[in-house]
């Protein structure tokens, strides 16, 4: 199974500077135990450790994690088979972080193959929408929380928003925002034009309570029409 791509281009020199500088910090940084036991000989000779250096940036690229706390450089280990051929070895952490990526693998795939369309709520996160394209599934829907109820940094968290939304759309995610929305909040997060969709509920429901559910919806529609000329979904989360 193909769970995605991966290419890396490292320049020898770079290494070669980064060796120079930290010398054996930054091989315990890079290398496996296996590698660094392997190769005591040559291990700091930059070619050897860049090919390494490469190698794992490339697989995490394959995966859409990045390197995060479920992976990490030590976790990847490059080997050779006796006739010289090269492979991938992982530790068991990493094994049961792939395991459970190739069940959703599977999940997704399996409701994709009976014509059900799949979206996945994330934060507002480059590295997991990354990873639902690597899933296939067909939208993300962006949490919009911490940008609704952060009031120190709002600037911050609307940038990430932004950030996210265009990281989905040039990946041919469809992309949805929800969670935390009211009559304050929607207009800002109305105005990222890649975002397609808003579920919004538990806000207009609660408004509906003292106002009618009409006059909770129409209002709501009315700020996210001023916010874009454009027809908007409105969906109950």
């Amino acid at each position: 199974m193909i769970l995605g791509n991966g290419i890396d281009l490292l320049k020898v020199s770079r290494v070669k500077k980064m060796l120079d500088k930290y010398g054996d910090l930054f091989v315990k940084k890079v290398f496996s135990d296996h590698e660094i036991k392997k190769n005591k000989k040559i291990i700091f000779k930059a070619n050897k450790l860049a090919k390494s250096f490469a190698t794992k940036e490339a697989f995490v690229k394959a995966l859409g994690t990045g390197f995060s706390k479920q992976i990490s450089f030590k976790d990847i280990s490059l080997k050779n088979e006796k006739n010289g051929k090269p492979y991938i070895d992982l530790s068991n952490r990493a094994q049961k972080y792939l395991k459970k990526k190739k069940k959703i693998f599977n999940f997704v795939k399996e409701l994709k193959k009976n014509n059900i369309k799949v979206s996945i709520f994330v934060d507002p996160n480059i590295k997991q929408i990354s990873v639902c394209s690597n899933l296939n599934v067909s939208s993300v829907e962006i949490h919009t929380g911490e940008f609704c109820d952060n009031k120190k940094n709002k600037r911050y968290e609307y940038e990430k928003l932004k950030k996210s939304a265009m990281f989905a759309k040039k990946n041919n995610l469809e992309c949805h925002a929800g969670h935390g929305i009211s009559y304050k909040t929607v207009r800002r997060i109305a105005e990222i034009k890649e975002i397609s969709e808003l579920n919004i509920g538990h806000f207009i429901i609660g408004e509906a309570i003292f106002v009618g559910l009409k006059k909770s919806i129409l209002k709501m529609r009315k700020i996210i029409d001023n916010s874009r000329k454009k027809n908007f979904y409105l969906k109950s989360a």
